[in-house]
């Protein structure tokens, strides 16, 4: 018969298996604690990658400068129109878009359906433009000149998120 070793039993080994339950479970909660303060972190990357790769809410470049017939061919058809100063002007439901054709072509595009996209530059992706650095930008407009063959594009803050986005395409 093998006797175990007092090495191996007993309230020393018993007190140091304790001591080692102990440390284990303090290093699990402190590494809890640490996951838990990088969550909001991970929460706001995972959503601005999301955001970013999403399909964007109206693709601007499908439509500016086309007709009537070809905005409303990507857009749906217009749930209202009329005339204003400038031309005829139609609102949309996708996007929740507005659109003043000028000289027949879609040229002042207003999307307010990007109230849930944060306010930065990001949210060029969500009206279908790749994201750099804005020309312009303070506390409430974030603004690009000369952006892939449109005029300028800004975007205005709401609460605490992006607003609505205003396009001129051609005329100032």
């Amino acid at each position: 018969m093998i006797r175990p070793t007092h090495h191996s039993t007993g309230p020393a080994q018993k007190a140091a298996q304790a001591g080692e339950f102990r440390r284990y479970v303090y290093n699990q909660v402190s590494n809890m604690e640490k996951i838990m303060r990088k969550l909001p972190l991970i929460a706001i990357a995972v959503f601005t990658t999301a955001v970013a790769h999403a399909e964007p809410i109206v693709d601007v470049l499908k439509i500016a400068g086309k007709s009537e017939n070809e905005v409303s061919n990507y857009l749906g058809s217009a749930s209202s129109c009329g005339k204003s100063k400038y031309g005829n002007k139609c609102q949309y439901a996708k996007g929740e878009t507005e659109v003043v054709f000028i000289n027949g072509k879609a040229d002042w595009i207003t999307v307010d359906g990007i109230d849930s996209i944060p306010f930065t530059k990001s949210v060029l992706a969500a009206i279908g433009l790749n994201e750099v650095n804005p020309s312009f930008s303070n506390n409430f407009t974030l603004r690009w000149n000369s952006i892939q063959g449109l005029m300028e594009v800004s975007i205005f803050k709401g609460d605490s998120t992006s607003d609505y986005a205003y396009i001129k395409v051609k005329t100032k």
